[in-house]
């Protein structure tokens, strides 16, 4: 018999239909990952709230921040080079940062295609914050864990992560292989 996943609804979340084995749920990995992702986002939410930083940030925010801090000032495919995130993610994100102020995002003035993108100074002010809420984060993320553990871990989600681009790539280009 498996161990129980914790729940913040109990020892263990609830099941909506009884007639299902939960240690068959708790043994299949979508529902593990559907599960760590919203528990994830949850424990995202508290502490940006717990920092102060809800009022600005929403989760998916604070890569593009971090690349930004790392590289302020470049065109929106610089971030989606070092993000993997969908171009519609990346300028729906953006859109949303710069309605609280967080960026500014221009035309280059050099190549009128492009679109820069700039922290601003509320931005900039978050970096603290935000790298205290990702440090308390990786630490309930990997408690418990050995380094040797995180790698591996690491290792395994890059893997499904990879599985899943290689499918969804396949989807949209039928009879071919990628």
């Amino acid at each position: 018999m498996s161990a129980r996943i914790p729940s913040d609804r109990g020892d263990r979340a609830p099941l909506a239909r009884p007639d299902i084995d939960p240690d068959f749920v708790e043994q299949n990995l979508g529902f593990l990952l559907m599960r760590a992702f919203y528990d994830f986002k949850g424990l995202l939410q508290r502490q940006l709230k717990k920092h102060g930083l809800d009022e600005w940030m929403r989760p998916g925010m604070g890569p593009i921040l971090f690349a930004l801090m790392r590289k302020d000032n470049c065109i929106i495919s610089e971030i989606g080079d070092e993000l993997p995130l969908a171009p519609s993610t990346l300028t729906n994100t953006l859109k949303v940062m710069e309605e609280k102020g967080l960026v500014k995002v221009t035309q280059d003035k050099a190549d009128r295609r492009a679109v820069r993108v700039r922290l601003t100074r509320r931005g900039r002010s978050l970096g603290p914050a935000l790298t205290a809420v990702h440090e308390e984060n990786r630490k309930v993320l990997t408690a418990g864990m050995s380094a040797e553990e995180v790698d591996q871990l690491k290792a395994q989600l890059t893997r499904v992560i990879e599985s899943l681009a290689l499918d969804a790539w396949e989807a949209r280009h039928p009879g071919r292989k990628g």
